[in-house]
């Protein structure tokens, strides 16, 4: 099912996710290795609020239109945003969980 993008404009990230041993925590771009807490990398908060949505609407395609509307809200971005935060999603997870759905959008496995 669709969302419509006037649902997303108060979207709140949710505290913390872990995906593939890795912790991702809304309050900082860092992410952290699951355990131990030594640090791999970082995702800016745009890129955060995009991984998180999709994780919350897991099992459902998000447009692009949506992602750019829940990680840049009421800023000017084009598409290509929305395609580099993918892009950064998937190398720090190191994991093909994030499927692309031609003409359509992207997926979370």
């Amino acid at each position: 099912m669709q969302q419509d993008i006037g649902e997303v404009d108060d979207f709140v990230l949710p505290s913390k996710l872990i995906l593939n041993s890795k912790e991702f925590q809304s309050g900082t771009k860092i992410v952290r290795k699951q355990g131990c807490g030594s640090i791999i990398g970082t995702l800016s908060e745009p890129h955060r609020k995009v991984l998180f949505y999709l994780y919350l609407n897991r099992g459902q395609v998000v447009s692009k239109q949506i992602l750019k509307s829940v990680g840049w809200a009421g800023k000017a971005v084009t598409c290509a945003s929305v395609l580099v935060a993918i892009y950064e999603i998937r190398r720090i997870l190191d994991c093909r969980c994030i499927q692309t759905v031609s003409n359509e959008g992207y997926v979370m496995e």
